[in-house]
């Protein structure tokens, strides 16, 4: 009996130590189970990429990448209002969600300025994905220091570890239409058509003929454009961090038209000649010059510029970017003299009187016109009567016997000209052969 006791004893025991050892192996699964989940976890964010978007006035020394999540920058800037923007390019390698928590090196200094553009805290970065964003570095414009124009900037970025269910996440992408909403000679403005119902749109960025993606507003003026034809695409980023790239769109600026020229073609004293500009944009330049000399400018898209003498005329519009210019133009056919006196005298045996000299004029002959002075009229108040074209020649009658006639040109640009010595005139001859004096006024005794 006691033999068989002891034969239970150690069954119950043999039972209990298997028990703990398939407990300890049921527990040891488990945790081998979670240290294989903690080891294909990867957190891996970094700056990938670190290059130059634009200058003015100044020159990039260097750019580096000093760790994973660490950008320096070293720039040399020429006067105050010389800027430099950077693309910065951060990348989520791993399977882990990212959330940037903390941007230092934005510190200013005394009449430097460093600022980000797309980019800002509490940001998500979803695995596998990488963010675009922009570093300017500028020189206050209304600095009146001269400070030493070298800059140094270290960015530094803080990034951890998200799980998306402690949050509230859009899981969905934003949707991206744009549109052409306005053009000129020298910018498109856009309409980004960016849209998302839940998280909201934080970044709009804008790319042109494939070139670097620069950061916009949800309508943005894109400028500075040379004429022609331009494809536009458009990437929304929501407040989660979720990408979406339009379709391209295609635009084309405005033509900038050649201004218009009007001389006018007969002849004149002087002239007014008309320079239509194109009008209707705010940047508009209008220029002219006269003889090959300086520009001019002129703030009227319609401006009118006189000649007294000949000479040439030459009209030019620019937007800033685009220029266009006329062929000089030649101004001709101004005549501001006054025609020469013509002389005159008397003809077929006092019959007729006669232009026996021409007056002379630039602008040639229209007419000539003749008075007849009968009462010692003051010339201001003289009446003069008109000859036809070509007409050199009055016939003698009893209204112009006995008295002074005058004679001037009237040139092709309408200028009266000066007036001939007077001449007096005798009684025609009578039939008889003899020609009576004149008595009339005492002008000449018989």
């Amino acid at each position: 009996m006691k033999k068989h006791k002891q034969t239970i004893i150690i069954f119950l025991l043999i039972l209990i130590f298997l028990g703990m050892a398939i407990g300890y192996s049921v527990l040891q699964t488990k945790l081998n189970i979670t240290g294989t989940s903690q080891i294909i976890g990867n957190f891996d964010v970094f700056i990938s990429n670190v290059a130059e978007a634009k200058v003015e006035g100044a020159k990039t020394k260097s750019t580096s990448v000093d760790d994973p999540l660490a950008a320096s920058f070293e720039v040399s800037l020429e006067k105050p209002g010389s800027y430099a923007i950077y693309n910065v390019t951060v990348k989520n390698n791993g399977n882990l969600d990212a959330e940037l928590t903390q941007i230092d090196g934005l510190q200013q200094e005394s009449d430097f300025t460093f600022t980000v553009e797309n980019l800002s805290e509490q940001d998500l970065l979803l695995a596998g994905a990488e963010k675009i964003f922009q570093v300017r570095i500028g020189w206050d414009p209304d600095s009146t220091t001269i400070p030493k124009g070298q800059v140094k900037l270290q960015l530094k970025l803080s990034y951890t570890q998200v799980s998306l269910g402690d949050r509230e996440v859009d899981i969905t992408p934003p949707t991206a239409n744009p549109t052409i909403q306005e053009n000129g000679t020298n910018y498109l403005v856009v309409q980004s058509g960016c849209e998302d119902s839940q998280s909201s749109i934080r970044y709009v960025e804008y790319q042109v003929n494939e070139q670097e993606w620069a950061p916009g507003e949800q309508t943005e003026k894109l400028e500075n454009l040379k004429s022609g034809e331009y494809h536009i695409k458009v990437k929304c980023t929501n407040s989660n961090g979720l990408e979406v790239i339009s379709n391209e769109i295609s635009a084309s600026t405005k033509e900038l038209e050649t201004p218009q020229i009007t001389i006018p073609s007969d002849w004149q004293v002087s002239k007014d000649v008309t320079i239509k500009y194109q009008d209707g944009q705010n940047n508009f330049i209008y220029k002219y010059k006269i003889n090959g000399g300086d520009w001019t400018s002129t703030k009227n898209a319609t401006t009118t510029v006189s000649f007294n003498t000949t000479g040439t005329i030459q009209a030019e519009i620019s937007d800033g970017i685009n220029t266009k210019t006329t062929a000089s133009t030649s101004v001709d056919k101004i005549d501001s003299g006054k025609p020469t006196a013509p002389t005159i005298a008397l003809s077929n045996n006092n019959s007729d009187i006669i232009i026996s000299q021409e007056s002379e004029s630039l602008s040639g002959i229209k007419h000539y016109q003749y008075y007849v002075d009968k009462n010692n009229t003051p010339q201001e108040q003289w009446s003069w009567i008109d000859l036809g074209a070509n007409v050199k020649t009055v016939k003698n009658s009893n209204d112009i016997e006995c008295n002074n006639i005058y004679f001037r040109a009237v040139n092709n640009a309408g200028t009266y000209g000066e007036i001939s010595s007077a001449l007096f005139i005798e009684r025609i001859p009578s039939s008889s052969g003899v020609t009576a004096r004149c008595t009339a006024s005492g002008l000449r005794p018989e």
